[in-house]
């Protein structure tokens, strides 16, 4: 290895492709675990939304509707609009930065 030189970290020199593994549900999708959850187990709204799930995601996702059902409101203010529920993220007006036209 020459002097001043980092060894690559992909064997093949190019960067390493995306794996895509985090994905967020949106808002019309957690209403749909929220309705079904309402009226079914836990055990019962996972087997059904999210089969063939190994035990450690399995659990990610029980805590995440379970935190779903916490912000439920927010859920439904979300759904109300075909806008907003097909967003993932919803942020409060004037958090993003918005740049003039001229730049």
């Amino acid at each position: 290895m020459a002097r001043g030189k980092r060894p690559k970290l992909n064997p093949s020199g190019g960067a390493k492709p995306k794996q895509f593994t985090r994905d967020t549900a949106t808002y019309k999708f957690r209403q749909r675990v929220l309705k079904y959850f309402a009226t079914h187990s836990i055990k019962e709204t996972l087997a059904k939304m999210y089969p063939g799930l190994d035990p450690a995601a399995r659990e990610t996702k029980r805590k995440s509707i379970y935190y779903w059902r916490k912000m439920s409101a927010k859920v439904e203010r979300a759904c109300i609009s075909s806008k907003t529920s097909s967003m993932k993220k919803l942020r409060p007006v004037g958090t993003a930065t918005v740049l003039p036209r001229d730049t």
